[in-house]
């Protein structure tokens, strides 16, 4: 019997977002990775720590609120229970070394943060902070003198730790852009580990606002919400969407991916691991016309399962707010992915080697893909 094109459609409650930066992870190693699963007399037991950076005294563009930022949440994360490593207005040289000591103390396990709020870019689908003293003149030189977040998430993810959390509140423009041949702006989706929450200021490819006040708009709203008694991990992450969405008319919306396990609360207070909103069943695949989920609004985390049954290999590409095509996963025969969303992106998925497009996911109708051969028929 011939193969067929099927759609798979999913809604999970869950979390995703905006380019912040957040992101909780749990790796590989070669000692145990720390159960998910923890009441929350155990929360309140275990480790919790932060590595906390902002750099602001840049040559070229300098930026005001970062320091400021770095300062506020290392000294809320204290607040609430972490340890916190600060640095300030850091070169390359010392990032790489509180880098390799943050990773190196979280080996001990419970929950760990790093937050970066400073200039960053994007380039050949990966994400760079850039350090104090950075000099980058041409794009050859952003992978020598910049810190690939990759560096980061690879050190917590070792750790082999219950949870981690990554902030990047650093979606703003890129100071180097005009000496470089492509144009892009803001930061890339970056592929989240399961257990792994990744939050950004602003959505893939857009720039988020360094802030009026003492702080940047985005830090500012999320230090408000991790201090409010008893929210999840994600429920602080839509508060601080909604009213950074509300408040720049829709201009920045944070986004997060997020592929977590277990719960976490900032603010233990009035914590209690109460039954969350019912999880919606898959939906079983049909023959005929695809089958649409769509989002209620962008508060609502749909999940997207993009599966090849085909005998070739595909390739998952997310289409930011310019029309440009963002490459974000290969997938071998065979191979499935899970891809919580929240905001209504556009996806599209193509044929490795060949400019021949195979389906459209519309933003909106959030529809989840099964490519197989008949697909590939021309």
């Amino acid at each position: 019997m011939s193969p067929r094109r099927r759609f798979l459609a999913t809604h999970l409650a869950g979390a995703v977002g905006c380019f912040l930066g957040v992101a909780l992870l749990g790796g590989a190693g070669s000692s145990p990775a720390q159960s998910r699963d923890i009441t929350v007399e155990g929360m309140r037991a275990e480790n919790r720590l932060a590595l906390v950076v902002g750099n602001a005294a840049y040559a070229t563009s300098p930026l005001r609120n970062p320091v400021n930022d770095a300062r506020a949440m290392a000294q809320t994360l204290r607040d609430l229970g972490f340890d916190v490593i600060l640095r300030e207005n850091v070169n390359e040289n010392a990032m790489k070394r509180a880098i390799n000591e943050f990773g190196d103390r979280l080996g001990r396990g419970g929950v760990g943060l790093f937050f970066y709020a400073g200039h960053a870019m994007q380039m050949g689908g990966r994400n760079y902070l850039i350090p104090i003293g950075a000099e980058i003149r041409t794009e050859a030189d952003v992978d020598v003198e910049s810190i690939d977040v990759n560096r980061v998430l690879a050190r917590m993810e070792g750790a082999r730790n219950r949870l981690n959390i990554v902030v990047l509140d650093a979606c703003r423009d890129n100071p180097f852009a005009r000496s470089f041949r492509s144009g892009s702006r803001g930061l890339v989706p970056i592929d989240a580990p399961s257990g792994t929450m990744i939050a950004y200021a602003s959505a893939p490819g857009r720039l988020a606002r360094d802030g009026d006040g003492p702080n940047g708009l985005y830090t500012g709203e999320l230090l408000r919400a991790m201090r409010e008694p008893g929210l999840r991990l994600e429920e602080v992450f839509k508060r601080v969407r909604s009213v950074v969405r509300q408040q720049t008319t829709g201009e920045q919306v944070p986004w997060e991916a997020s592929s977590v396990e277990g719960d976490f609360f900032f603010n233990l207070k009035s914590a209690a691991l109460a039954p969350t909103t019912a999880k919606v069943p898959r939906l079983e695949s049909r023959e005929g016309p695809a089958q649409e989920v769509r989002s209620l609004s962008g508060d609502v985390a749909t999940e997207i399962t993009f599966e090849n049954r085909s005998q070739r290999t595909i390739v998952v590409y997310w289409i930011d707010y310019s029309g440009k095509e963002i490459l974000y996963r290969r997938l071998v025969p065979g191979q499935s992915y899970d891809q919580p969303t929240y905001v209504s992106h556009p996806w599209r998925i193509r044929e490795e080697g060949s400019a021949v497009e195979i389906k459209t996911v519309v933003g909106g109708s959030l529809r989840n893909v099964i490519v197989d051969e008949k697909d590939f028929r021309r």
